[in-house]
């Protein structure tokens, strides 16, 4: 009985013991095969993170399948996800086709005549641009004025700007068609932003009639100084349209006589030249002169057949920090005009010798709120559309007319750098209020893009 007892314990034993070394020896290939997946893991986190950072550096290129990019030896991961292909990128090239354009709507009250306020869609400009190659550029720029265009209203529509640049090198350009003639602060740069006030400078509108373009051909450039320049042959004005009935040429004699390239007579062309200097931080100077025959070869039964328009103004612009001051000075001629006005006696229109205005302004850019800046402003103008006419005889010559003063002092609200509203108070002294010239308060709202 106890040899039976002894011999179950010795089989007992030797059988726990051949099962503790069997389940040692799985628990180790167990732990080598482990140890094998975590190696191999490791080994696709550092491949997955050399992908991540190739893609990061070249992000244009296109992104291949991390399993065809990987190494054929490597190792991979049973049941892993597969990775999806990126789409490539795709490189579009920048349209030619460029928009542009600005507007402004106002409203006016006179101080005396509340009765006469008004508020008007003043302008809404479109411009469309073209390039056909890296030097060749169409700019056309279309305008709707008033709101309503018709037979019965009072509303426009013109072409402001249509014409081809050409870039030629060494800073040069050249540009052809309907283009705007570079005379004073305003006419090239008219859109409402650019300005202080509701209502353009005076004297860039009745002695240098902004917007102001002509036809033609004009080569300009640059220079390594800071000095533009440009000069060309163009259309010009034509005398024979002169009326002495209207009082359109006491508000602006050369508007009065624009063509605008509208079947415009160009039997006598003109030419013009224009310098400006910003080569100084926060300094512009310009000046620009524009002359030539106004007769346009009438019959010789015309009075003035060798009349001819002399434009000229300069300017200068100084900007210390905040500060914006600015002076302009424009006159303008129209010679052999005796004879001419000799046939206009009895009417109340006279075609002036000389007429010229000047004015000084001064703005601060330095308060905002915000995104919002707040510019006030103050200019000062002297204006007079006949200051000189031709003598005709004691009793016919025209006396000289009376230089308008007008003060004009109001505040920009600049809630964008291109989208802005205005208010202004506008006094006029010596002014003839049949010319629209009365004290009043103004809004605007304007923009450009």
């Amino acid at each position: 009985m106890k040899s039976n007892i002894l011999s179950c314990a010795i089989a007992t034993a030797l059988l726990a013991g051949g099962v503790t070394q069997t389940a040692l020896a799985d628990q180790a290939a167990t732990d080598a095969r482990l140890a094998e997946l975590s190696a191999q893991i490791e080994a696709l986190r550092a491949e997955v993170a050399t992908l991540r950072a190739a893609q990061a550096a070249a992000p244009v290129a296109s992104a291949a399948p991390a399993a065809a990019q990987a190494p054929a030896s490597s190792p991979s991961v049973a049941g892993a996800i597969p990775t999806v292909a990126a789409e490539p990128a795709v490189t579009r090239e920048p349209s030619p086709i460029t928009f542009t354009g600005y507007g402004e709507a106002v409203y006016s009250r006179p101080s005396d005549n509340p009765e006469l306020a008004q508020a008007d869609l003043r302008r809404v400009v479109l411009g469309v641009g073209y390039q056909f190659d890296e030097r060749t550029r169409l700019e056309v720029e279309a305008e709707w004025e008033h709101a309503v265009t018709s037979a019965d209203d009072d509303g426009e529509a013109a072409i402001e700007q249509a014409f081809i640049s050409r870039e030629l090198g060494h800073d040069m350009r050249l540009q052809a068609g309907l283009f705007l003639i570079p005379m004073g602060i305003i006419n090239e740069r008219h859109e409402p932003p650019t300005f202080y006030g509701v209502d353009r400078p005076l004297v860039e509108t009745a002695i240098i009639p902004s917007t102001w373009r002509e036809g033609g051909i004009a080569l300009g450039g640059n220079t390594s100084i800071g000095l533009q320049w440009s000069a060309g042959v163009t259309t010009g004005f034509d005398l024979t349209a002169w009326d002495p009935t209207s009082t359109e040429g006491f508000e602006s004699p050369l508007a009065s006589i624009h063509q605008e390239m509208m079947l415009a007579k160009a039997a006598d062309l003109s030419v013009f030249g224009a310098v400006k200097y910003t080569g100084m931080p926060g300094v512009a100077l310009g000046a620009g002169v524009f002359t030539g025959g106004a007769a346009q070869d009438s019959p010789a039964s015309f009075p003035a057949d060798d009349a001819r328009v002399t434009v000229w103004s300069g300017y200068a612009r100084w900007a210390p920090a905040d500060w914006e001051l600015t002076a302009l000075y424009a006159e303008g001629r129209i010679s052999d005009t005796a004879d001419l006005n000799l046939t206009f006696i009895g009417n109340p229109v006279l075609v002036p010798e000389r007429f010229w205005g000047a004015y000084g302004q001064v703005a601060y850019r330095g308060w905002g709120i915000g995104s919002t800046r707040i510019e006030p402003f103050l200019r000062y103008e002297q204006v007079n559309t006949g200051a000189d006419y031709a003598s005709i005889g004691i009793g016919l010559t025209p006396p000289s007319l009376r230089t308008v003063d007008a003060t004009t002092f109001g505040a920009t609200v600049r809630i964008h750098e291109n989208v802005v509203f205005k208010l202004d108070y506008q006094d006029f002294r010596n002014a003839d209020l049949t010319l629209g010239f009365t004290d009043r308060f103004n809004l605007g709202l304007g923009y450009m893009y």
